[in-house]
């Protein structure tokens, strides 16, 4: 029964041909080529496509005054890269746009970097708009949204949805509790006459978009972090999320989505050295079966090699929440380390056990939750640690370097010490109301600022 699911699952991972592929016009193309080099490549200010408030004034108004310096780079043959950076010579504030537009993919994508090159506190920064851009339609027919929504664990999470935006509609989206996918999902397919375009917002957090429609043929587009509120100390960089437009046309918005879906693999998709895309992985695990704080260094050799008898051979085995000291529950997180109990030499003994097998070591990490009051983190550093309690858990400040620093130099020891292969992050709270807390103790809303720094996961990568 397995290796037949094994090769089912194998052989639909496997059914891409190249020849099915679909593949852009010249006339998207040159649409793409056009809409960088008039909001990109010109530079100029009524035309960029993101927008803030600088204490006080509105983006568009000051950055006339600012220095302006651009830096086109060929990154290879399909991608052109633009940088602008945009220098304010009174408080020395950069604003700095990356750009990338794709010559074989009617794609343009960029993200937008604040930094304080000066000496003191910047004014207020708020309000930031990665994106801010304005479509007109044709007469022929009315903009129409196709997109999913997004998790919320009832039956129609992930359901689609089409949305007509006539004269006068605004349409607003915000995921839930500050999780990027809960409840909104930052996937947009716009169709207008004779063709669309694709909208991407890449940020993990609490994100906000905007469809303004006026009362002739212009739609109105904002989109960035949901909000923007803070000041810059001297040389603290933050950055707003990754935005991507795909340009297609025709009335096929399902062509649409098989374009987007042959840049992600061309363009996106990780690739062995060899430059191929990698074969599939099968990961096993058994945590599942026997709970996730009774495994043991034992159980986890044992079901290896269950599954090796069976003529199913792992290339990945999971080691699930649970391994570490904790309450009698996965969820008491807060000590990073083995439960010497169960694993008595840590989980160097298990991961060379699959290494032997010619498998890989994945395992789970949970490091901004604390949900074990008397846990290591708890105990010896509560000053790190979020005043508000959230599902009987504390949220770890990734947004102070002690903290972060730690965490960082902890973790990277156990992967290198236990030979882990494979480093499995999750997230199990909604972070909204520890982040609220902060704005209400402090006034200002800190955890935007924080939450637009590159914290744990930019400094693993």
């Amino acid at each position: 029964m397995w290796k037949r699911i094994i090769v089912t699952i194998g052989l639909i991972f496997s059914l891409w041909n190249w020849s099915l592929a679909v593949s852009p016009t010249s006339q998207e193309q040159q649409i793409a080529h056009q809409w960088a080099r008039d909001h990109l490549e010109s530079a100029s200010v009524s035309s960029i496509p993101f927008s803030f408030l600088y204490n006080g004034k509105p983006s568009v108004e000051i950055l006339a005054g600012w220095k302006l310096e651009k830096s086109p780079k060929q990154l290879d043959a399909n991608r052109l890269s633009r940088t602008l950076v945009f220098s304010d010579p009174a408080t020395a504030l950069q604003v700095r746009c990356e750009s990338v537009e794709y010559a074989d993919y009617p794609v343009v994508e960029w993200t937008v970097y604040f930094k304080n090159t000066g000496s003191s506190n910047t004014p207020i920064l708020e309000n930031i708009q990665s994106l801010n851009v304005s479509f007109q339609r044709g007469e022929e027919s009315e903009f129409v949204l196709h997109g999913i929504k997004g998790d919320s664990c009832t039956a129609d999470s992930y359901q689609p949805y089409q949305q007509t935006l006539g004269p006068g509609t605004v349409q607003r989206f915000v995921p839930s509790y500050g999780m990027g996918t809960c409840g909104a999902y930052p996937f947009y397919n716009l169709q207008m006459s004779g063709g669309g375009l694709i909208l991407v917002i890449g940020w993990p957090g609490g994100w906000a978009s905007s469809f303004t429609r006026d009362s002739g043929t212009g739609l109105h587009i904002t989109a960035g972090q949901e909000l923007t509120h803070l000041y810059l100390q001297p040389g603290e960089e933050i950055r707003t999320p990754l935005t991507v437009l795909l340009f297609w046309q025709g009335t096929d918005r399902l062509r649409a989505q098989n374009l987007w879906r042959s840049w992600m693999i061309v363009h996106n998709l990780p690739r062995t050295p060899d430059g191929k895309l990698p074969a599939p992985q099968f990961m096993g695990g058994n945590q599942g079966q026997i709970g996730f704080t009774t495994v043991t260094e034992q159980n986890q050799k044992e079901y290896i090699d269950l599954f090796v008898q069976r003529g199913i051979t792992p290339d990945a085995w999971d080691i699930d929440a649970g391994w570490f000291i904790c309450p009698g529950d996965w969820w008491g997180t807060g000590t990073w380390q083995w439960d010497p109990a169960r694993f008595p030499n840590g989980l160097k003994p298990v991961s060379d056990h699959l290494h032997a097998r010619g498998a890989i070591l994945v395992t789970w990490f949970e490091p901004e939750r604390v949900g074990d009051g008397n846990s290591w983190l708890a105990k010896n550093h509560p000053e790190w640690l979020s005043s508000q309690v959230v599902w009987d858990s504390r949220l770890l400040n990734l947004g102070d370097p002690a903290a972060r620093q730690w965490i960082l130099e902890h973790i990277d020891k156990f992967i290198r010490e236990q030979g882990v292969d494979f480093y499995r992050q999750d997230f199990n709270i909604p972070p909204i109301d520890l982040w609220r807390a902060v704005q209400r103790r402090t006034g200002s809303p800190g955890h935007d600022r924080e939450s637009a720094q590159p914290g744990l996961p930019g400094m693993v990568g």
